[in-house]
C-alpha cells in the first residue's frame, strides 16, 4: 500500500507540474515554438504559387506593380510560337485556339490582394489565376481610376 502512495504521490506531482507549465506559457506572451524549436513565421511564408500585393503608395509604385502584374497574364500566342514553347506538343488546333502556353500548363498562381486602394492597376487575369482580395468585406480592396481592372478577355484572343 506504501508503495502505491508513493507511486500515486509521484504521478499527480508530474501532472500538477505540467499544468503548471503549461498556463504559464499560454500565460506568456512568447510565441509557441513549433517540434523543430523553431517559432511560427507570421506572416506564414506562401508557396510561389501565391503572391502576396500590396497598395501602391504612389504612381511609381503603381506602374512596378502592373509591372509584375502582366507577369500572370496571358499574351496573345501564335500555333506557332506555342510549338517552339511547346516542342513536345502535338497539337494541331486551329491558330486561334493558341492564346498562351499556359493553357496547357500545370501551373497554377492565387493573386492575394491585401486590404486598401489600387489606383491605375490594369492586368489580365491569367489561366489557372484566382484573384483574391484580403479583408473584412469586399470593400476592403478597391481598384479605383482603371481603364479594366482585373479582367478576362478570353474570347478577344484571335491572333
Amino acid at each position: 500500500l506504501r508503495v502505491c502512495c508513493i507511486i500515486f504521490s509521484a504521478l499527480f506531482f508530474l501532472l500538477a507540474s505540467a499544468l503548471v507549465t503549461m498556463v504559464t506559457h499560454l500565460k506568456s506572451s512568447e510565441p509557441i515554438q513549433w517540434s523543430d524549436g523553431q517559432d511560427e513565421p507570421n506572416p506564414p511564408q506562401l508557396p510561389d504559387s501565391m503572391v502576396l500585393l500590396h497598395p501602391p503608395q504612389n504612381d511609381q509604385a503603381a506602374d512596378h506593380l502592373n509591372e509584375i502584374l502582366q507577369e500572370y497574364s496571358d499574351p496573345k500566342l501564335t500555333l506557332a510560337e506555342f510549338q517552339e514553347q511547346n516542342p513536345s506538343s502535338n497539337i494541331q488546333f486551329p491558330e486561334f485556339t493558341h492564346t498562351s502556353a499556359k493553357h496547357f500548363s500545370n501551373q497554377r498562381t492565387a493573386l492575394l490582394f491585401a486590404p486598401g486602394e489600387y489606383p491605375n492597376i490594369d492586368f489580365e487575369v491569367g489561366y489557372y489565376t484566382s484573384v483574391i482580395g484580403l479583408g473584412e468585406s469586399p470593400d476592403d480592396v478597391q481598384f479605383t481610376n482603371c481603364s479594366k481592372g482585373p479582367h478576362v478577355p478570353a474570347l478577344d484572343k484571335f491572333t
